[in-house]
């Protein structure tokens, strides 16, 4: 039965196999040694069990092994026991792995069909076990040692990974992994490399880890840190410091301290500081060594300052009796302690240098030039320093001052009767207390004192009193302004009128009065009052309505004046009874040119502000004369040129009438400024070279004025007795006005921004800010602070965007800043949403629907749509929805967000979508019959028209009935035949397609039901009833309205503005709809009106109206351009927008401005209206060219000056030079090669003739010589240490700074260095003043440098540094070096034991004996300072030496080595070649003094030392050369193995071996030779053999041989012949001819071996004995050929032979044209590939099939004529393969005409059978 099977299982295996893809995983198990494995076939068992199964197994030497077959049931017998056949699926089981398991498993199987096999691969592995992990050293030094780290397991296929702590160690340029990653080597360790190091080793079935190793790496010591306890640079004196020193380093460091690099006997991490004085300043730093590394590191240097606390401090004055403006004073501070600083105070104010303030001596001194009042104090002087501070009692000084301000009560004009008593007083500001004397008439009075009582007054005593002040130590006097007293004459009763008279009287004055009054108010007043309130709404404000100083005579004095009380300080005096001796009166008179006439209230306010008056103003001729009105005595008036006047220019007072005064002051406040006697004059401080006075018209010059001589001026003279003063403002003009933010982007409503204007120069500017065109009011978010130039705008909103502008002015100029735009940020909010461009909250089912979201944002918002909540697939302001239906009712929201506010906010809208109209509601029961008997009423004929009262009365009543039941039934709706609006509200069902419309339009209005019973209403108001589809018209409306009852519609005809209302449609127990119509009459003829178009910035008013011809509701919109004016600041819209008022109008004002007039049916626009704006001239500006610091020029300059200012018209230009009008109107003026005298104060000034406005801008132009030469100079001594040394500079050239520099570092003054102009002074100096310094000197226009000058300080020598050893071998030179720092170098002598042995610094010993030890002293001397300094060195001899035995040393015996000291020797080590010894082997024995060697080997060949150690000093002997005998090792022999017949053959012998061996050569027990070289000449062939070197030691009495083989050979001779040709696919053959015997020959092809054992498809050649055959050759065998023959391993080439295979002609081609014109040439090329080249023949054949032979050769040329026609055939033979190759190609000639050829009878008759054939076809 089995074999029956076995048979089966064949035939079926021969009938079809096929591969089982799938039956078995196409993988790979891995497994374990020991382990199972499962084949699983893709069988599924529920299936049918295979018919047949068959396991095999191949292993990796190629060898099957049948497993199992389950038809015959066979299993192997290495098999049985450990598999488990699974029948129905053929799956295997295989248990008890072992690695012979490993290979290819294969089961071949027969399901139903055609048999199918499978195959899948198994691995089994040894499992990993016991990692292990060996160090070749632990003890490493970082950056100098490496380590290797070995791993070793057991198992199979192993990989391996090492670990540092948790991380994968990977190859780097330190870190190499090697065999197979088995070993780590780490080259150069770091701290780092420490580990611990871990080895994982697995393989594909387990995997194993080594114990932790770790390293030891010393390392550092590095960042070094030293800190300070308390952690501070300064402390005081007897303070306590720690200072700790910390590095890295392993082992730990060891630790020295140094304090300014000198080193400190303490040692250890901490340092103490105890009780600490100045003298330990310094800098302190720690090193740290470590005693493994052998390496150091000194930290960073840590300052430590000892500071002197500050005490006793006093302050010395140089005087204190002092008198103003007349005394100087100087203050001293002094202090103990150290490094003070100095800081002066004026009671809290902290005293700064100025001109009057001078601050010296490193602020220890204060100077005050010149005293005021102000500098009493108290001053105190505070001093510091870094540890401590204190400050000096208060010191007061006395100064006197005045008089001034000088004050007489009562005021001015007071009268008096006869026999009264007066009391006048006289104050003034004065210290010591003033003395007063009293003038009458400027008639000096006895009477003294500051109060003067006038008792029982009489008219003799009238007149102008006036005190003077004097105080007795300023010895100044100062005149009171006169009071004039009046004295009238007392007029007793005599009698008089009765009581009745009286009575009557006062009757008759009262209706007089009466009378007059009201014929002054209807005459006179109440026009005034109403032009006046036309104009300016001012009527209490001017003189015209106090008193008419019309009616003054025209020679009055004063005609219009301003009177304000001010103080000194320019505020404001409230009027009372406060006796204030500070304040003075300042009355400004105005004297017109023309006929008297009060001021305008605009003149007034001009004024006011400073502003030049405006033409034409109170009938004056020009620009008006700003005077002051002066109080004066003796009959003289000060004029002023001009008042305010302008910084920089020149001011005149001069007296009216002229005057020659012989003795005279003019003062200022209480500052005296001029004094004369005749025509001696004296100007005093600060009006030097500025006052002269003209003493033949009084007159007072200043040139030039600066605002610090704004005041009073007095005027006071003794011959002739006079007084008078006046009042003078000094302003700077404005000059670059800026304006700055610290904010322009912000935030709505929390964003605040802070805006700057500032002024360079400008005095009392006034400043005025501008949003745009209006000015910026303050208000709770507008702030102004700083006198108004700083705004602060708080919680900005989007109004507040700008362009703002800081407008600044003064009396004398005005400019306008930079415009700056803020960025405001806000929203989104105030969203819309419309639904189809309206409101409505229901459509229909169908309709298609546009909603549209807005919001107001900035930048614009992302809008978002949602429905019922949920976000829509739609974005932007509008979403659209088509065909709605039902579901599509409910709440759509718009959500905006702003992604810069990160606000969001929303809009939503109910939309409800209705399938009808409004629902159908059933009528109440109650009015049922009611309806039906108006429905009958209405049906009858003629009922129609006829009963129209009936109907409206009828509808009426149930109106009223509707309200009745709503009111007090309180139901939702009204069922009545109509429904109230005030029921229900429905969807809108009736529309027009125009709303609103134009009066006179045909309107109607449409439903969208058809209405059968109901009525058409207008407020209420029946137009229409409807019933049983027939309809009335009210009388009303017939004429007009058309109704429509197909479609409901109601058509109105002309409708006019009172049509506007509340349309409804009723329909009964239906709905009711309402429309609201606005008719409205279109906008037309829109006229804009200007009041004033030419007008002044800043003074006029613009007022703009707008007016229509037509129109109704209209609306207002003006434009700027093309930007919307708004109300806001000046701007004010008024009359319901029709009116614009700009107030103060600006040069931004001019428009054109146009007005937009629109309502609902159209819109309309004015003409443009441009507004003639006159400015400036203001922003005056002076450039110079070129540019220059501070305007100062270098002499030979050529400057161009140019001025602009902006104006409108032209500001008309004068040019001034120091106020003197030049003939010059350019705006350009050249300077030429200026000299000093150009040096001047250059103006130019601007006039605007329409504004009447100045301004002005001014440069103060300086020229200045250059320097040209500089010399550095020192003191006449040298710089020597701790004395006093000066460098001077001298310069030739006016110069204003100088500046010293050392080593191209600025100076500074410090408490050693003082820099003094052109002096630079050290005391002491100090050795760090070395260096290259420079004085460098300065003017405006130049600066130059001296040459460096080196400056070398002289010190020392400080204490000599002596370097050599302590200890020293006899018999050994030592050098001992003395070194100190000193300049210049010192000069050294040395002393031993007293005795001078040199004068060098290096002393370099005689070679040193035992009696040498003593101590050796240098001397280091400096020449210049003549300073000596000492040191001392110990040196002991000691005598040190290494002995060795007289019997040499040999390998492999027992040696030593001794140590000889002569001294006591604490430790005795031993070195080798410069390495310890550890003596902690096997070999090196260290006992006392003695080295063992057991044995001695032949490494410890080398230099010997022993080091003695004694007390910290190391003694190490000569070196001692150890020369260990060994060998000879077994001797290494070169030279040839194979050589020919007759040559020579050499060979080498070496031997290591101490001493050298003595070589020898031996052949076959025969000596050839007693040299290391053997030379053999002419070999024959008996000469192979061994030949034997032989070393021999006679120290240590071995020998040692080897040998080597030589085999001689004879010559060959290789030669490759044939007698064949090789032509392609032919055979062919080559032969090797070799002469003289080999072992074999191989074939070399193209340089590479030809494999001729290969059985590959693609070779045609094989050899046989010495040939090679082609079968046959193809030309791939073309190449170079050599034949190798091999004898005794020698090759012998042939000569190369190249191989060229023939064939051919192949690809054959003929190129050319196949056609050309007539008589041109033609040239036919024939081509074929072919080796050698083929033969060409070219053959003609004519129309006429005639062949010639024309041409031989590849090209063919011929002439194109008609006999050239035809085929041209070229023939290629090859000559040695003998083929020939065709290839025809046919020509013809174009350009002619064709004759008609018949060559043939053929074709004749060819051509009659074709027309036969022709003609029959034609006829059928």
């Amino acid at each position: 039965m089995d074999v029956f099977r076995s048979l089966w299982f064949i035939a079926v295996t021969f009938t079809g196999l096929t591969s089982g893809t799938g039956l078995l995983p196409d993988d790979v198990q891995t497994k374990a040694v020991g382990g199972t494995v499962t084949f699983i076939t893709s069988v599924s068992p529920s299936e049918k069990p295979p018919l047949t199964v068959a396991w095999d197994f191949t292993n990796n030497n190629g060898n099957v092994t049948n497993i199992i077959t389950s038809v015959s049931n066979y299993t192997a017998p290495q098999y049985v026991g450990r598999i488990t056949f699974f029948s129905s699926t053929g799956s295997l089981e295989l248990r008890n792995l072992a690695l012979t398991d490993s290979g290819q498993y294969q089961v071949t199987a027969v399901l139903t069909g055609p048999q199918i096999t499978g195959q899948t691969r198994l691995n089994v592995l040894v499992p990993v076990s016991s990692v292990e992990v060996t160090v070749s050293r632990t003890d490493l030094v970082e950056f100098n040692s490496s380590v290797s780290l070995s791993c070793s397991s057991s198992g199979s296929s192993l990989s391996f990974l090492w670990l540092n702590r948790s991380t994968v160690v990977t190859a780097t340029d330190r870190v190499q992994l090697t065999d197979g990653g088995r070993n780590l080597t780490i080259v150069s360790v770091s701290r780092y490399d420490q580990g611990p190091f871990n080895c994982n080793v697995s393989n594909a079935v387990s995997s194993g880890t080594s114990k932790a190793v770790n390293l030891s790496i010393s390392f550092g010591p590095d960042d070094v840190n030293l800190k300070k306890l308390p952690p501070q640079e300064n402390y005081v004196t007897g303070s306590n410091v720690n200072l700790s020193c910390s590095a890295d380093s392993s082992p730990a460091a060891q630790f020295t301290w140094f304090l300014n690099r000198t080193q400190l006997p303490d040692t250890g991490p901490e340092l103490t500081l105890t009780n600490i004085q100045t003298s330990q300043s310094g800098d302190y730093s720690c090193q740290a060594f470590n005693t493994k590394t052998l390496r150091y590191q000194t930290s960073q240097p840590s300052a430590l300052i000892v500071q002197v606390p500050v005490s006793s401090i006093t302050v010395t004055v140089s005087g204190t009796d002092l008198v103003e403006f007349n005394s100087s004073v100087s203050l001293s501070c002094s202090s103990s302690g150290s490094s003070l600083s100095f800081l002066w105070l004026n009671r809290s104010s902290v005293v700064t240098a100025t001109d009057r303030v001078q601050l010296l001596n490193l602020n220890r001194t204060i100077t005050i030039v010149n005293v005021s009042r102000y500098d009493q104090g108290p001053f105190s002087c505070g001093v510091s320093n870094a540890v401590s501070s204190g400050t000096s009692e208060l010191v007061k000084l006395s100064i006197s001052f005045g008089p001034d301000n000088i004050n007489l009560k009562p005021p001015p004009e007071q009268k008096y009767v006869t026999g009264s008593n007066v009391d006048l007083s006289c104050s003034a500001d004065s210290s010591p207390a003033a003395q007063f004397t009293w003038f009458l008439n400027r008639t000096q009075l006895p009477d003294t004192g500051p109060e003067l009582t006038l008792t029982n007054i009489q008219t003799s005593q009238s007149g102008d009193y006036s005190c003077q002040a004097f105080n007795t130590k300023t010895l100044r006097y100062q005149m009171s302004l006169p009071s004039a007293v009046i004295v009238l004459e007392h007029q007793p009763s005599t009698g008089g009128c009765s009581g009745g008279c009286i009575a009557g009287i006062v009757i008759a004055v009262v209706v007089v009065v009466v009378v007059v009054v009201l014929l002054v108010y209807f005459l006179w007043l109440k026009p005034k009052q109403k032009k006046i309130s036309s104009n300016r709404d001012a009527a209490t404000r001017t003189g015209g309505e106090g008193q008419d100083n019309t009616t003054s005579p025209q020679n009055q004095e004063l005609h219009y004046a301003h009177i304000s009380f001010q103080n000194k300080n320019g505020g404001t005096v409230q009027m009372g009874q406060e006796d204030n001796p500070t304040q003075y009166a300042e009355i400004n008179a105005y004297r017109p040119r023309g006929p008297s006439s009060p001021p305008t209230y605009d003149a007034h306010m001009d004024r006011m502000r400073g502003r030049a008056p405006q033409s034409g103003a109170n009938g004056a001729h020009g620009a008006q004369v700003h005077r002051n009105l002066v109080l004066t005595s003796g009959g003289v008036e000060i004029q002023t040129s001009i008042n305010p006047a302008v910084a920089g220019g020149t001011l005149t007072l001069s007296l009216s009438p002229p005057t020659a005064l012989n003795i005279g002051s003019w003062a200022v406040g209480g500052s005296l400024i001029i004094t004369w006697v005749g025509e001696q004059q004296a100007s005093f401080a600060n009006y030097s070279g500025r006052a002269s006075v003209n003493i033949f018209t009084g007159a007072l010059t200043l040139n030039p004025v600066i605002a610090a001589d704004s005041g009073v001026y007095i005027l006071q003279c003794s011959d002739p007795q006079l007084s008078a003063n006046t009042s003078v403002t000094v302003l700077e003009p404005i000059s670059n006005v800026t304006l700055t933010t610290n904010q322009t982007s912000l935030m709505e409503f929390s964003g605040s921004t802070l805006m700057t204007c500032s002024v360079s120069s400008g005095s009392c500017p006034s400043l005025l800010w501008l949003n745009g065109s209006s000015k910026v009011a303050a208000s709770a978010r507008a702030q102004f602070t700083n006198g108004n130039s700083t705004l602060q705008i708080v919680n900005v909103t989007r109004y507040d965007q700008g362009p703002y502008a800081c407008y600044a002015s003064n009396a004398v100029s005005n400019q306008s800043s930079n415009a700056v735009n803020l960025t405001i940020l806000y929203g989104p909010d105030n969203m819309a949403l419309t639904v189809n461009g309206q409101n409505p909250t229901s459509v229909l089912v169908g309709s298609n629907l546009t909603v549209l979201c807005s919001a107001q944002s900035s930048p614009p918002a992302h809008l978002q749509w949602l429905f019922k909540g949920q976000t829509l697939n739609s974005t932007g302001s509008m979403l659209n929805l088509y065909n709605v239906s039902e579901n599509q009712s409910g709440p759509y929201s718009c959500v905006a967000f702003n992604n810069i506010t990160f606000i969001n906010t929303s809009i939503t809208t109910q939309i409800t979508i209705n399938s009808s109209g409004a629902k159908e509601l059933s009528a109440n029961v109650w009015l049922l019959p009611l309806l039906l008997w108006g429905g009958l009423l209405l049906s009858l004929p003629g009922m129609l028209y006829n009963n129209q009262l009936l109907t409206i009365f009828f509808i009426n009543t149930l109106t009223l009935e509707c309200n009745y039941i709503q009111t007090y039934i309180n139901l939702s709706f009204c069922l009545s035949f109509y429904r109230c609006l005030e029921c229900s509200q429905t969807n809108p069902v009736i529309f027009t397609n125009v709303n609103p419309v134009s009066v006179g339009s045909n309107i109607t209005l449409f439903s969208t039901r058809t209405v059968s019973q109901g009525a058409w209403l207008f407020n209420n108001d029946i137009i229409v009833f409807i019933a049983s589809g027939a309809s009335v018209i009210t009388d009303k409306w017939i004429s007009r309205v058309t109704y429509n009852s197909n479609s409901s519609s109601l058509t109105i005809s002309s409708v006019t503005v009172s049509d506007s209302g509340v349309y409804t449609l009723n329909a009964i127990n239906s709905f009711s709809a309402q429309l609201t119509l606005s008719v409205q009459v279109p906008i037309s003829n829109v006229a804009l009106e200007s009041r004033a178009t030419s007008l002044v910035e800043f003074n006029d008013t613009a007022v703009l109206t707008c007016s229509i011809s037509n129109g109704s509701l209209p609306s207002y919109v003006w434009l700027n351009g093309s930007a919307e004016v708004t109300a806001a600041g000046n701007v004010r819209l008024s009359d319901a927008n029709a009116t614009l008022t700009i107030a103060n109008v600006t040069r931004y004002d001019e428009g054109p401005f146009t007005c937009n007039v629109s309502n609902g049916v159209g819109s309309a626009v004015s003409p443009r209206v441009l507004l003639n704006i006159s400015y400036g001239p203001s922003n005056a500006e002076m450039r110079t060219e070129p540019l220059a610091l501070n305007h100062i020029y270098r002499t030979g300059s050529n400057i161009t000056l140019t001025c602009s200012a902006e104006s409108k018209p032209s500001a008309r230009i004068m040019w001034m030079i120091n106020d003197v009008p030049l003939n010059a109107s350019v705006p350009q003026l050249q300077l030429q090669d200026v000299t000093r005298t150009n040096s001047a104060n250059y103006k130019c000034l601007f006039y605007n003739s329409v504004t009447l406005r100045y301004s002005s801008a001014s440069v103060r132009i300086s020229v200045m010589d250059p320097l040209t030469a500089i010399n550095l100079f020192p003191d006449k001594e040298p710089a020597i240490v701790d004395k006093s040394f000066s460098l001077y500079c001298n310069v030739t050239g006016p110069v204003e700074s100088f500046q010293w520099w050392r080593n191209g570092q600025l100076i500074s003054q410090s408490n050693t260095t003082i820099v003094s102009n052109n002096t630079l002074t050290f005391n002491p100096v100090l050795q760090s003043d070395n260096g290259l310094y420079e004085c460098q000197a300065t003017n405006a226009v130049s600066n130059v440098t001296s040459r460096p000058f080196a400056v070398k300080v002289n010190y020392g020598p400080e204490v000599p540094t002596i370097m050599g050893p302590n200890t020293a071998l006899a018999g050994d030179n030592i050098t001992l070096t003395c070194s100190a720092s000193s300049y210049p170098p010192s000069t050294y002598a040395w002393f031993f034991n007293g005795s001078l042995v040199a004068h060098t610094s290096a002393y370099v010993t005689p070679p040193l004996t035992t009696n040498m030890t003593g101590i050796y002293t240098c001397v280091a001397h400096n020449n210049v300072t003549g300073l000596n300094s000492t040191a001392h060195k110990m040196v002991t001899v000691v005598a040190v030496r290494v002995k060795a035995p007289v019997q040499p040393a040999i390998a492999g015996h027992p040696y030593m080595l001794t140590c000889s000291v002569s001294g006591p020797a604490a430790n005795v080590q031993w070195m080798m070649d410069g390495q310890h010894l550890s003596g902690d082997n096997a070999t090196h024995v260290l006992a006392n003094n003695t080295l063992y060697f057991q044995p001695v080997a032949r490494n410890d060949t080398g230099r010997y030392q022993c080091v003695v150690v004694n007390a910290g000093e190391n003694l190490t002997s000569h070196p001692y050369m150890l020369l260990v005998d060994f060998g000879p090792e077994p001797p290494l022999v070169e030279g040839p193995a194979v050589a020919k017949v007759g040559q020579s053959a050499i060979f080498n012998c070496s031997a290591a071996s101490e001493p050298p061996s003595q070589i020898s050569w031996w052949f076959n027990d025969t000596l050839l030779a007693n040299d290391s070289v053997l030379v053999i000449e002419q070999l024959s062939l008996n000469m192979s053999g061994y030949y034997t070197c032989m070393a021999f030691n006679n120290v240590t009495g071995l020998s040692s041989t080897s040998r080597v083989m030589l085999t001689v050979t004879g010559n060959l001779t290789v030669v490759i012949k044939t007698n064949m040709v090789p032509v392609n696919s032919s055979n062919f053959s080559l032969i090797c001819d070799v002469a003289g015997p080999f072992d074999w020959i191989y074939w070399v092809k193209d340089n590479q071996t030809l494999n001729l054992n290969t059985s590959a498809s693609n070779t045609s050649y094989h050899s046989d004995n010495n040939t090679l055959y082609f079968s046959p050759v193809t030309t791939y065998d073309d190449g170079v050929y050599w034949c190798v023959a091999v004898m005794n391993l020698t090759a012998q080439w042939s000569h190369p032979y190249p191989l060229l295979v023939n064939y051919g002609p192949l690809s054959m081609s003929i190129t050319g044209p196949g056609s050309a014109a007539l008589h041109s040439s033609v040239s036919l090329t024939c081509s074929a590939s072919s080796v050698p080249n083929c033969d060409f023949q070219w053959y003609f054949s004519d129309l006429s099939n005639s062949a010639v032979v024309s041409q031989t050769g590849p090209v063919f040329t011929f002439i194109a004529t008609l006999k050239a026609e035809g085929n041209y055939t070229c023939a290629a033979r090859n000559p040695v393969t003998n083929i020939t190759m065709y290839r025809t190609k046919g020509f013809t000639v174009t350009g002619h005409a064709p004759a008609l050829h018949m060559p043939t009878l053929g074709g004749l008759t060819s051509m009659l059978a074709c027309a036969l054939s022709l003609l029959m076809l034609f006829s059928c």
